[in-house]
Parts: structure tokens; sequence; C-alpha cells
């Protein structure tokens, strides 16, 4: 059966839904701005969560039911934030000089995968992207570093709340 659930202009992108299978949260560009909603699971009570100048992007939901998300800062980057569903309050999981292009939870929400990137090369289409694994989101703020000349650079922190915890990081050209 297929139901369309959204009939604003503007464009609605990036749907995820909860855990619990009656929610889901997208993001619609329907006031101007591209800004997180949540609607029930049938299309109804469509509900702007932001109500900002910032753009939203990439909603996730966490397994207990709070969203992770992307904002971009005005002229000074991009945030990945985490809120509880229908509250205000942003817990910023990590920020970037680059455009945050998605992110991803696995199902046990112990990680989270974003990719951050430009354009390079409008003429020729070229562009670099990275790929981040933050394990642990929300223990500390990650900052992350302008992008290297490498391609695809996978940074992995194994813990944030223990000092004896060592980064790795390996870089290497896109497959």
């Amino acid at each position: 059966d297929l139901r369309q659930l959204t009939t604003s202009g503007g464009g609605n992108t990036s749907p995820a839904v909860s855990p619990d299978g009656k929610t889901i949260a997208f993001i619609s560009g329907r006031e101007g701005n591209d800004e997180l909603y949540r609607m029930d699971l049938d299309g109804g009570n469509q509900d702007n969560l932001s109500r900002t100048r910032e753009k939203e992007a990439s909603p996730r939901f966490f397994p207990n039911g709070d969203l992770a998300f992307a904002a971009e800062l005005r002229r000074n980057g991009w945030q990945v934030v985490r809120t509880a569903s229908g509250d205000s309050t942003r817990v910023v999981l990590a920020t970037s000089p680059q455009p945050v292009t998605s992110i991803a939870l696995s199902p046990d929400g112990e990680q989270l995968l974003l990719s951050a990137g430009r354009i390079t090369d409008r003429g020729r289409g070229r562009a670099e992207f990275v790929v981040w694994l933050i394990e642990h989101p929300g223990a500390v703020p990650l900052v992350i570093p302008p992008l290297p000349n490498e391609q695809v650079v996978f940074w992995r922190r194994s813990c944030f709340s223990c000092p004896a915890c060592r980064v790795r990081e390996w870089s290497g050209p896109a497959p």
C-alpha cells in the first residue's frame, strides 16, 4: 500500500521512523528553511520541532526515542546534536567546519556515523567527503578538524570517558 504523507511545498526529505514505529521525523522546507518536523505514522499531527534560522538535516532516532540531527550554524560550520523528542534542549555531539551531509546510528545507539564534505571543483564535479565514527555519542562533544588532502578519513576513538583511551586515525584514497 502506497500513501503520500506530506502535501506541503518546499520539499520534504530524510524521513526516519521512531523505534516504537509510531512517529516519523523528517526535514521540510515548507517555511522557507529546512526545519526538523515530526508527524504520526499516518501523516497526521505534523509539527515543526526546530523553528530556528539554521538549516537542519538527516534526522535519526536513538533507541530511546531521542533525535540526532545535523544543524547548520550560520557561517560557522555544522553541529550534530541530540534532543529528547518534544524538547528544545540540544546536546552537541560533534561540530564540523564542513557541511554534514548525512548521519546514521547503530541499532543500539552506541555508534554514530556522519559524513561531511564540500565541493572542491564544481566544474569537474569533484568533492571531498569524510566519514566519521563516533562511539558513545554525547559523552564529550567532538570537534572534527578541517579536511586533510586525502579523500577519505576514518577517525575512531574507543571511549570518551577514559583518559587512557587513544585516538586512532587511518586515511587513504576513496575506493
